[in-house]
């Protein structure tokens, strides 16, 4: 009879779990099954931020109910709904949250109407690939804990404010406060 044991020599570590990139957040923000069955499709949905809200790396988004009319402004009624995704790979649902039931912020909203975005099509496509870069390379850093390069962060700053509408901030803000303080610092 063998009586001898086998010691593993170091101990197994679990592989690190892949983070989600700001591009690949906006890809499965496309299809995600939470977007296609529990937002109203009249609904405008935001861009998603990064936070470490409710103790997870995740993304936070909110949705609101929207009239477009051609040829007038855009009006957004107050965010309704907003949820987080993991930043990890699977990009799980978090939190999903009616305002009604749960709100994101004490603040309240009113509709707004929203300025006529400035520029061509062409303009605002390279904004917003601007801000995914920027997003891409200073997301990891916020997720890590990392203070950051300040002038790298008034980059990504600036290229946010490009593309929110101003009107808007202040939602944004709300729904992602650890996020805008760090950008900010």
């Amino acid at each position: 009879m063998n009586t001898s044991t086998t010691v593993p020599t170091e101990a197994a570590t679990p592989p690190a779990k892949k983070i989600l990139s700001y591009s690949d957040i906006r890809n499965v923000q496309r299809t995600h099954p939470l977007q296609k069955s529990l937002v109203p499709v009249e609904h405008a949905v935001s861009l998603p931020i990064p936070t470490k809200r409710a103790g997870h790396l995740a993304y936070a988004f909110f949705a609101a109910p929207a009239a477009r009319q051609p040829g007038k402004p855009m009006r957004q009624g107050a965010p309704d709904r907003w949820w987080l995704l993991d930043a990890h790979g699977s990009a799980s649902v978090i939190i999903y949250a009616l305002c009604a039931v749960q709100p994101f912020a004490t603040e309240t909203w009113g509709a707004v109407t929203l300025p006529p975005v400035a520029g061509s099509l062409a303009d605002l496509k390279a904004a917003l690939a601007n801000l995914e870069s920027q997003m891409n390379a200073l997301t990891p850093v916020f997720f890590a804990g990392d203070a950051g390069d300040a002038s790298a962060k008034q980059e990504l700053s600036a290229a946010l404010m490009a593309v929110l509408s101003e009107p808007l901030q202040p939602q944004y803000r709300a729904l992602a406060p650890d996020f805008f303080a760090w950008l900010e610092s």
